[in-house]
């Protein structure tokens, strides 16, 4: 039987006999990214005192995965910036066997802690290095942590700094209500069709929008050098709705048909929380044109699924999508410095709206 054939078992609170291989395999995991580290380290493994909370993942009766839980410190509080009056805790030495990822057991794991401690600000430091931490980053982002603010933390024992982002999870949603999702359907406004893409759409996509330079300057994909390749993702755009939880729309004008933007749920961060994204032809630019999609797709959301909020962002040096934003309702609510990467590689800040349903 392969790994991928595998099923964990379970996801539960550690055992005294659980302690051991969790103790075992946080060890084995942080004298692994020691060996990648040029200076200094300053991840510890769980030890048998540890004053909080230890969940353990397992596959035929092996622990292959282990968390933390921990109540916040006076401490804690001022580094997340978080207010003394709500009820908080941080998610810390969240380690998967290397053999055992990508099998979904450390979102498990995470979602197992969400459901333990409903209505808890949830919170956890994320080293910002690169190579080490992508896959946490990932992993956190796709359990609906989002990243508010980066710290910068002085080792004194090691004369080392290092910059951390700090993520937190609201976790106000119930999960006992199922999600519900009806996938891309038509939605019509005053001057504006939004529809399914289609696989013949591929050549106004590459025309209007896709092969522009400058159409595409504030997004994070380069203008497509062919329109070969503009065929092969629409024709995976158009293979994607089969899920239900696909939703993307092409943008076009009341009786021609013809593709001038798109508009999409880029990512779902959790069965209560999505995020948005756009594009529109340079020619129908400053027209209200994007502000009308947005503002429909919003209300579909709304109305047709378990979503109740929806949020957005644009680089710094884009405004003109902020703009659209607020026209749309949503509010500005906060800046992650270097959070944005542009097509050219460069980092620049991130600025986050959201709008939830009233």
């Amino acid at each position: 039987m392969s790994l991928k054939d595998k099923v964990f078992t379970e996801v539960r609170e550690a055992t005294k006999d659980d302690l051991s291989g969790a103790i075992s395999l946080s060890k084995k995991h942080c004298y692994n990214n020691v060996k990648h580290r040029e200076e200094g380290f300053t991840l510890k493994p769980i030890t048998s005192n540890y004053a909080g909370n230890v969940y353990v993942a397992e596959v035929d009766n092996k622990i292959v995965g282990t968390a933390c839980v921990r109540k916040f410190s006076e401490k804690d509080f001022g580094y997340y910036e978080v207010d003394k009056s709500e009820k908080a805790m941080e998610i810390e030495k969240v380690t998967v066997d290397e053999n055992y990822r990508g099998l979904g057991i450390g979102s498990a794991i995470i979602k197992f802690i969400l459901k333990k401690f409903p209505g808890t600000k949830l919170c956890t430091s994320i080293l910002e290095d690169p190579v080490e931490n992508k896959n946490s980053k990932r992993l956190f982002k796709k359990n609906g942590f989002i990243c508010r603010k980066f710290k910068e933390c002085y080792h004194k024992d090691l004369d080392l700094r290092e910059k951390s982002g700090c993520y937190i999870n609201e976790n106000k949603f119930n999960f006992s209500e199922p999600a519900i999702h009806i996938g891309t359907q038509n939605i019509n406004t005053e001057r504006l069709t939004l529809r399914r893409f289609k696989i013949g759409d591929a050549p106004y996509v590459f025309k209007n929008w896709a092969s522009d330079p400058d159409n595409v300057a504030a997004l994070t994909w380069n203008a497509h050098p062919s329109v070969s390749l503009t065929e092969s993702i629409v024709a995976s755009w158009v293979n994607d709705y089969s899920d239900k939880t696909n939703y993307r729309w092409c943008i076009t004008l009341k009786g021609t048909d013809i593709p001038v933007g798109g508009i999409n749920v880029t990512n779902i961060i959790d069965d209560s929380t999505c995020e948005i994204g756009f594009v529109l032809s340079k020619s129908l630019w400053n027209k209200g044109i994007m502000t009308e999609a947005a503002r429909a797709v919003i209300n579909y959301l709304f109305i047709n699924t378990s979503f109740n909020k929806v949020t957005a962002y644009h680089n710094i040096d884009n405004p003109a999508s902020g703009r659209v934003l607020l026209k749309v309702g949503m509010h500005q609510m906060f800046v992650i410095p270097k959070g944005a990467k542009k097509n050219t590689g460069e980092m620049v800040d991130k600025v986050v709206y959201e709008i939830s349903k009233s």
